[in-house]
């Protein structure tokens, strides 16, 4: 495949001539997947620089557009130059990853981390509750997703809306098992031998983390938990709009990643309780 032509302005390529990036990654993820908890762990390592989902804050709070890819990595790899690798977490499209990798070469390498699809779910409600009366989400794409999958609402709120979004991000598992290894997120949260795998997977072998590195790192501390403590008990119209949006494609992948198909979807008839 060609690689794609890029044009740098003189004083771009001077920029980069004096802070060089060190070795790219970029961790894919839709977010409530314990994304900020691993952008943060991943900064601690001495030798790691870390963002998570910088372009978007940059985007909100500087009010500036929102820039992704390779500019996004150029950026961020400027910032950390003084370390062996530098990336991000949760602020890169993975349709864009294909393209990072012809620009950059063996300089880069991405990764998708997930999470049990109804823990997912519900940390995301829990994260729109934290917005609530805020249009911060574009839902007009859902009018295709629920003509597809034939959904009918009980109303057609913004509320309801982002509903169907939230259960139509559980199909991102369709396409992310092309932009790289997946890890589940309760493995990288617990398992010092599944973080320190992941830490080598992502920079391609530059960084490794030593054994008490990592058990530090898998007893640091939950970091922008959506959730609190209280039970979500899905209306019916809520299952039935997962189980009409979510492709079975999708769930095939999750069970081979050792997560169950809830039961409304299998097809018991108990009522779907979540936990927040």
């Amino acid at each position: 495949m060609e690689k794609p032509v890029e044009i740098l302005s003189e004083y771009q390529e001077a920029f980069l001539r004096k802070y060089p990036y060190p070795q790219l990654f970029s961790v894919i993820s839709w977010g409530c997947a314990a994304t900020a908890w691993l952008a943060t762990v991943l900064n601690r390592h001495p030798d790691i620089f870390c963002v998570h989902a910088a372009n978007h804050a940059w985007h909100i709070l500087g009010n500036t557009d929102k820039i992704d890819g390779a500019r996004y990595l150029r950026v961020i790899g400027a910032q950390g130059h003084a370390h062996v690798a530098a990336g991000g977490v949760h602020g890169m499209s993975r349709h864009l990853v294909p393209e990072c990798r012809q620009i950059f070469g063996s300089k880069f390498n991405a990764a998708v981390v997930v999470r049990e699809p109804m823990a997912r779910l519900r940390s995301q409600l829990a994260l729109f509750d934290d917005f609530a009366g805020v249009h911060a989400w574009d839902v007009e794409y859902v009018d295709a997703v629920m003509a597809r999958a034939q959904v009918s609402l009980p109303a057609n709120s913004y509320e309801n809306r982002l509903f169907v979004h939230a259960a139509n991000m559980l199909n991102a598992v369709l396409e992310e098992g092309n932009v790289g290894k997946i890890y589940r997120c309760e493995d990288l949260t617990t398992s010092c031998d599944v973080l320190g795998g992941f830490i080598e997977e992502i920079t391609r072998g530059m960084v490794s983390a030593s054994s008490q590195w990592l058990e530090s790192a898998v007893q640091f501390k939950r970091v922008n938990v959506h959730s609190g403590s209280k039970r979500i008990e899905l209306a019916d119209w809520q299952a039935d709009t997962v189980r009409r949006v979510v492709d079975p494609r999708a769930w095939e992948i999750y069970e081979s990643l050792g997560y169950p198909s809830p039961d409304f979807v299998t097809g018991s008839t108990s009522r779907q309780t979540v936990a927040v």
